[in-house]
Parts: C-alpha cells; sequence; structure tokens
C-alpha cells in the first residue's frame, strides 16, 4: 500500500472523509436559495395582489423559509466544528507557517466564518418583512431608559474586564452604540426634530457618517486600541467618543422634521446603512485575521478563550450585532419613508 500524500491525509484528519467542497459552500447556498425564496415568492404576491395588499399571508412563508434557512445553517455550523474538533481555549485558529496543512486549516476557520455570515444574511433578508407599525412612546421614557442602560454599561462588570478580554471591550462597544445610545436618541430625536441644524439633507448626513468612521476605527487602531485596554482614562475617553458619535448617527437618522419626514428618513437611513457597512467590514477583518491584531492582552481571560479565540469571538460580536442594528434602523426609516396610506 502506497502512503498516503502528507497534505491528503491532513485534509482527510480535517474532514473526516478528504476535501469535501460543500463544507464550505453549504451555508452561502442556503443563504441564497433563502434570498431567492422570499424575493420571488413577494414579488409574485404584490403583483397578483397589488402593492397595498396586506403582508400577513407572505409573511408567514417568509418567516418559514427563514427557519429552515436558520436550522439549515445551524446544521452546517455544529457538523464543521465537531468533524474539526475545534476548542476555543487551544492552538486550532493559529496560522504562523505557510504550509499546506495549515492553509487546509485556515479555509476550514473560513467555512465556519460562512456560517456566521451566512446566518446574519438570512436574518437581514428577512428584516424588511418584519416591519411593524410605529409603537407611539414617551420620549421621556425613552431618554431616561437610554441613560440607565447606559450607566448599566459603563458601571456593570464589563469595563473591569476589558484589560483581558477583547470580546468583553467589544461587547462593551456594541450594547453603548447598539442598544443604550439608540434608545436614548429615540427619545432625544422628537426634541430636537425641528431644529434648524436638521434642514440640511445631505451634507449633515455625510459629515455625520465620516465622524463616526473616523472615531470607530480610529479607536481600534493598535495604538490606541492599547491605550484604552490599559488606561482607565483612555477607555473613559474611547467610550465617550464612541457614545458621542453613535448619539449623533442615531440622533440625526431619527429626528423627522414636520413637512420633510419622507426626505428626513431617507437620508438618516442613508446614515445608518454607512455605518452598518464599516462596523461590519471592521468586525470582519478583526475576526477573520489570521494572527492577533492586539496582542498582549491576553494573559488570564475571564472567558477562558485563546487569544485568537477572543478576538475572533469579539469580532464576530461587531459583525453580528453591530451591523445588524444599524441595518434594522436603516431598513426601518426606508420603511417609514416608503409607505403609503391604503387608498379608502
Amino acid at each position: 500500500m502506497s502512503k498516503e500524500d502528507p497534505v491528503t491525509a491532513e485534509v482527510r484528519r480535517e474532514t473526516g472523509s478528504g476535501t469535501d467542497l460543500w463544507s464550505v459552500i453549504i451555508s452561502p447556498s442556503i443563504w441564497a436559495l433563502h434570498f431567492l425564496v422570499c424575493y420571488v415568492s413577494a414579488a409574485i404576491y404584490c403583483q397578483k395582489l397589488g402593492r397595498d395588499a396586506p403582508l400577513s399571508d407572505i409573511r408567514f412563508l417568509v418567516i418559514a423559509a427563514t427557519i429552515l434557512a436558520l436550522a439549515g445553517i445551524l446544521w452546517s455550523s455544529i457538523r464543521l466544528w465537531r468533524v474539526h474538533d475545534r476548542s476555543l481555549t487551544d492552538h486550532d485558529f493559529e496560522y504562523e507557517h505557510n504550509t499546506p496543512e495549515e492553509r487546509h486549516r485556515f479555509l476550514s476557520h473560513v467555512a465556519l466564518m460562512l456560517c456566521v455570515l451566512s446566518a446574519v444574511a438570512v436574518i437581514y433578508v428577512t428584516i424588511p418583512m418584519l416591519y411593524l407599525e410605529e409603537l407611539p412612546m414617551s420620549p421621556r421614557l425613552l431618554t431616561g431608559l437610554g441613560l440607565v442602560l447606559l450607566i448599566l454599561a459603563w458601571a456593570g462588570p464589563l469595563p473591569r474586564l476589558v484589560p483581558d478580554s477583547f470580546t468583553a471591550h467589544m461587547a462593551l462597544h456594541m450594547g453603548v452604540v447598539g442598544i443604550a445610545v439608540p434608545i436614548l436618541a429615540a427619545g432625544l430625536a422628537p426634541m430636537v426634530a425641528d431644529h434648524p441644524w436638521l434642514r440640511s439633507q445631505l451634507a449633515l448626513p455625510i459629515a455625520v457618517s465620516l465622524i463616526d468612521l473616523v472615531i470607530v476605527w480610529g479607536w481600534h487602531t493598535p495604538v490606541l486600541h492599547h491605550a484604552s485596554r490599559t488606561s482607565g482614562w483612555a477607555l473613559a475617553y474611547e467610550q465617550a467618543s464612541f457614545a458621542f458619535a453613535a448619539l449623533l448617527v442615531w440622533v440625526l437618522a431619527l429626528a423627522a422634521p414636520r413637512g420633510r419626514r419622507d426626505s428626513a428618513a431617507l437620508a438618516g437611513a442613508l446614515t445608518l446603512f454607512f455605518t452598518s457597512m464599516h462596523m461590519t467590514l471592521l468586525g470582519a477583518l478583526i475576526g477573520l485575521a489570521p494572527r492577533p491584531v492586539y496582542p498582549g492582552h491576553a494573559h488570564d481571560n475571564p472567558f477562558g478563550l485563546s487569544e485568537m479565540a477572543d478576538q475572533q469571538v469579539g469580532g464576530v460580536i461587531m459583525l453580528a450585532i453591530g451591523g445588524i442594528i444599524y441595518l434594522v434602523g436603516g431598513l426601518t426609516l426606508v420603511g417609514r419613508a416608503l409607505k403609503r396610506p391604503v387608498p379608502s
């Protein structure tokens, strides 16, 4: 019996049965099929019944397709994890040498990340169908709730975990800009909706989006990130700048001046879409990096994660949670702008 090629042996060890292309493309294929089913079904439904037809019937079909798609992606993820025998606390996710074995292991890692991205994409496709009527809530109640959530985020356990955990750092970031600040902005937006500085429909959204981009990406450069992980004052300044930039973005997006409700909603959606894109890109770059981007901070990880696993979990949090929250806000504003009253 001829000796098996080392690369073939490595491939067989990783997949259990040799090279399996489906392990890489099955999740994106499920997302593509889900997209086609939802898009074609909605198009036929609207063509037959008109654009003002109630969406209750087609909504059930989309939800059912989404549940099946997410179940398929979950099955693929569990299968990949079990076959590759991954562990978040060892060195399975480190790639220091340019060898065929490590290139193959990196490809299997990409397959797992594609499962996460495909699940997020399936949710993105479903969000417009789940658009609900606006619920009237007191601006003061929303403002108070947003402030309480900010205090809980900054006074809770996460800031103390930041020096040793990138995951905790990213969870704190997303909790502030993706949960507390949007609720706070929803309360403040009606109070400033008719302010003169909101008259700009294009220049202001672009300027605010760029400010947020510079602040978020700037604090994720290795030098500034190291400062925020080692200095309490730097962390406080970082979190304050994150909250300030996010508050500008959300207040501008949610404010609806009288007489320009639709145009303001579309301008706000543009701002949120751009923010969602650059957060998703940054999260993907961090999560897919082949080596630690921020080394030297995993001496005593509170979650028991290796340095690479900690970085990758943090990247997924930013990609999946941060990106999707801003996208939901943008799609909701587009729905507000395009919604027409049904003729009586």
